[in-house]
């Protein structure tokens, strides 16, 4: 850098190698006005955004095609076209974090979304892969749930339907008719789809035809995996993701070689304190940092070959060791803090007697009135959510249990023919995991405390 002392509104220092266009010399008075060097651009202009400076130098012929700016300008055109398209199906501009999702995609980056249930993280999933599709390239939603795979694939339907995009949506999920799953799976295997849509364990299950379908139009463009906690549960799970991605078996070991050699890395001051000699901490330092840089330039060719993966959690706490995997290969952590806040009032009652409870719930029910959820804990089950259900009716409220058996609540509820749906509190139940309504809930109400209940035994412990 270069310091000048010059007149006011003039260059006050010289940087090397800041000039977005061409890379060479420029002044901090161009940086802050968003100009490129006098050398690709002589007219001091005033300009809006980089999209301005990049038609600008289109115009006198100074663009360079393989610099900083014409990448991000393009990046900006191409999030312009993705707002235009939300717009003409919804009539909703997206809000600011969901513009910046759009923008990290584009740049071709894989990252996590940890943010609350109803800001938007499935609906831009769904935009992203009807965007694509419009544009001839293939998406892949992978959800926890059946429920949620059909509802995704609504949603995907309408905004695609109302953006006039004529995009070929794949679900395939447990519920579809033995005919009608045998024509998808041969969809499918056809590659007759823009956007596919399944439940997890379908990834697991067919993991193998998954990669070799992908195979024949090298690969999917985007990658959404929605409810992350819920879908990667095993370390199988991290790696069936990773394959999919684009990654192959011997780069998910160069990953798990990386995260083992960056502990040892971590540990290494404590054993060069007891090393004596010099020169053999010297050689331990080298031999070190030589095996990482080794690692980082195979695993960044392995890259080159990916996906653009997104992974959207409510609560950011995926569990197991390989999810660290997606630090090493794609360059985000899974898992991180919320940062983002809901209007929502957090509120609890005690029932005079624990025989009350169900009348307080009742209560609490026809005060708050349609679009509710009741959840009753793990321990008490499926046939204390069905006695509920009863007991609500009884009290005049439309109410029903929704389980894994009685799939087509979810359905009736959603249309309004049902007001309350009662379900289990459980972590990764359909009634907590499948649900995505936001039109709908507007309330849920916990009769009892939810909780884990198991043995104080230990003979036999859960893992």
């Amino acid at each position: 850098m270069v310091f000048l002392a010059l007149e006011h509104n003039m260059a006050r220092g010289v940087y090397f190698y800041t000039c977005p266009n061409c890379g060479g010399p420029t002044g901090d008075d161009r940086l802050l006005t968003r100009l490129p060097c006098p050398k690709c651009l002589d007219e001091r202009v005033a300009v809006e955004d980089i999209v301005e400076v990049y038609e600008l130098l289109q115009k006198n012929g100074k663009l360079r095609r393989d610099s900083d700016l014409a990448f991000y300008a393009r990046v900006e055109q191409e999030a312009r076209k993705v707002e235009e398209l939300f717009e003409k199906a919804t009539g909703s501009r997206l809000w600011s974090a969901q513009r910046m999702w759009v923008r990290r995609v584009l740049k071709g980056k894989s990252f996590a979304i940890i943010a609350p249930t109803g800001v938007g993280k499935t609906t831009f999933g769904v935009l992203m892969a009807v965007y694509f599709a419009s544009k001839g390239e293939k998406s892949y939603i992978i959800l926890p749930t059946t429920p949620l795979v059909v509802m995704v694939e609504e949603k995907a339907r309408k905004l695609a339907e109302a953006a006039g995009v004529p995009a070929k949506i794949l679900a395939i999920h447990s519920k579809l008719k033995t005919r009608e799953r045998r024509e998808r799976l041969k969809r499918f295997l056809e590659t007759d789809f823009d956007i596919l849509i399944t439940t997890s364990k379908f990834l697991l299950s067919k993991l193998d035809t998954i990669k070799a379908v992908a195979k024949k139009f090298n690969g999917f463009r985007f990658i959404f995996v929605d409810d992350v906690d819920a879908v990667l549960k095993s370390g199988k799970s991290v790696d069936a993701i990773l394959r999919i991605v684009g990654f192959t078996d011997e780069d998910i070991r160069l990953g798990l070689e990386m995260l083992k050699l960056q502990r040892e890395i971590a540990r290494l001051p404590q054993k060069l304190r007891k090393m004596e000699s010099r020169e053999e901490v010297r050689e331990t330092i080298k031999e070190h940092y030589s095996k990482l840089k080794s690692l980082q330039e195979k695993i960044e060719e392995a890259k080159k070959r990916a996906s653009v993966l997104v992974v959207s959690s409510a609560t950011g706490r995926p569990r197991g060791a390989r999810v660290r995997l997606f630090k090493v290969l794609l360059g985000f952590e899974a898992g991180s803090r919320s940062e983002i806040l809901r209007n929502i009032v957090d509120a609890y009652t005690f029932p005079d007697h624990s025989s009350k409870l169900e009348d307080k719930v009742a209560e609490i029910v026809e005060r708050l009135g349609d679009g509710g959820l009741v959840y009753v804990p793990v321990d008490k089950g499926v046939e204390y959510a069905e006695k509920l259900a009863e007991l609500l009716r009884n009290r005049g409220i439309a109410a029903e249990a929704f389980t894994s058996k009685n799939y087509f609540a979810l359905e009736r509820f959603r249309k309004g023919e049902t007001s309350v749906l009662v379900g289990v509190a459980i972590y990764y139940g359909v009634a907590v995991r499948g649900l995505d309504l936001p039109e709908r809930i507007r309330y849920a109400v916990f009769a009892g405390v939810p909780r884990l209940k198991f043995s104080a035994k230990f003979e036999d412990p859960h893992p």
